[in-house]
């Protein structure tokens, strides 16, 4: 078996269909109604708002079932240090969701370092056309991403335990995704050397990134050529565009980067 067939045998997820007899308590999360359930519901939709997204109830129920295990989980694995109700539901659900209207409705979505969850999984729960792949090199985080993939009863996505330097070896991978996305991962011209081998032709690069930015982006307002492209870790792209919003009910500052092949 060569390296690239290792590589593909090790990330294949173990996902197993639930049936309508499965308990919560199988699952890993109380069914009774938590205290909180009314907050984040209202902070997820008014949040919404203030990004000028629409979400549906259904996605909301995912939500919040998403969210009870994040906490359930969190409490024995150290997933997230954001645990009071109002930072999760602002600073992953809806920061995750800031990227949403710029996704196309159908193609492939690669979330590098994926954590747990964030932004991918909230993507694809907005985005269900979308197939997605998370990835992170944490097996724990995995192992909680592939737990919300059975029980929230997700179809095209899936949840590897891989670093993405060896993901990018198999060979079935290379230049097959419309967007890669990453929140809070690394500089930008780190994520934008890890995307280069899955982006496809048509594809996009969306950072998350928080703080200043100017030193990051420093790069790449120089040796542009005369169409405007720039040069980057090793492919060619078009100048990045830049797009800031304030995370709603904390009003902190977030930026979207993006990256499109020249």
């Amino acid at each position: 078996m060569n390296k690239a067939s290792k590589i593909n045998e090790q990330i294949k997820p173990k996902i197993t269909t639930l049936t309508d007899n499965t308990s919560y308590a199988a699952m890993g999360v109380n069914s009774i109604i938590h205290d909180d359930d009314d907050l984040f519901r209202q902070l997820i939709v008014s949040g919404a708002t203030a990004l000028d997204i629409s979400v549906r109830e259904n996605h909301i129920r995912q939500f919040l079932l998403y969210k009870r295990l994040l906490i359930a989980w969190n409490k024995k694995t150290n997933l997230t240090r954001i645990t009071t109700t109002k930072e999760i539901a602002v600073k992953h659900f809806l920061d995750s969701m800031a990227a949403f209207p710029y996704l196309p409705e159908e193609g492939r979505l690669l979330d590098i370092g994926s954590g747990g969850g964030f932004p991918g999984l909230v993507l694809k729960i907005m985005r269900p056309g979308l197939t997605v792949t998370l990835v992170d090199s944490v097996r724990k985080k995995v192992s909680f991403l592939q737990h919300v993939i059975r029980t929230l009863q997700l179809k095209g996505v899936t949840a590897c335990h891989v670093r993405a330097e060896d993901f990018a070896k198999v060979p079935s991978e290379t230049g097959r995704y419309q967007a890669i996305v990453s929140r809070a991962l690394t500089t930008v011209d780190e994520f934008v050397r890890l995307s280069e081998p899955f982006v496809a032709s048509d594809g996009m690069l969306v950072a998350y990134k928080s703080g200043s930015i100017e030193k990051e982006l420093a790069v790449y307002t120089g040796g542009r050529n005369e169409t405007g492209a720039v040069n980057v870790s090793s492919g060619r792209w078009k100048a990045p565009l830049v797009q800031t919003y304030l995370l709603p009910h904390l009003n902190i500052e977030r930026t979207l980067i993006f990256f499109h092949r020249e």
